[in-house]
């Protein structure tokens, strides 16, 4: 067994299934010694992020037609939400990987984490410890 609980013979980048992908990284603090981690990447089918898409443009433009009634405010919030809609709906509609989960240890207070932090997978990322609440980042292994 590793540092994280799996097994040594295990290989460092597998496919979970279900579209999801296990991959090597590292979290750093500044002044601390970096310690391995796991980041679990979901992959999203095109029928997914479409999905998503729709519901973020529908959420944003369903809350536009109330503020059409909201005197003054309507003039930023109307144009706003249908704007913000459309741009959010186009990063949802890119967005291939997610980041799932991050399972590994806090190299500030050795705590063991289990971070569920979303959004676009791109590394290097900052994730904060939910124990000692210091900014950590996750990035890719160094080449030995």
């Amino acid at each position: 067994m590793d540092g994280l609980g799996r097994e040594t013979g295990q290989p460092d980048v597998m496919d979970a299934g279900g579209g999801t992908t296990e991959v090597p990284a590292m979290l750093s603090a500044f002044g601390a010694t970096a310690t391995p981690a796991v980041a679990i990447v979901q992959h999203r089918s095109l029928a997914s992020r479409a999905g998503r898409a729709g519901v973020a443009l529908g959420v944003a433009w369903f809350l536009a037609f109330p503020a059409v009634f909201l005197p003054v405010a309507h003039f930023v919030l109307v144009p706003g939400l249908i704007v913000g809609g459309v741009v959010l709906a186009v990063m949802r509609l890119a967005e291939t990987r997610s980041l799932a989960r991050v399972q590994g240890v806090c190299p500030r207070c050795q705590a063991r984490l289990d971070l569920s932090p979303g959004g676009r997978y791109r590394l290097p990322r900052a994730v904060q410890c939910t124990r000692c609440r210091n900014e950590l980042t996750l990035a890719a292994p160094a080449a030995a």
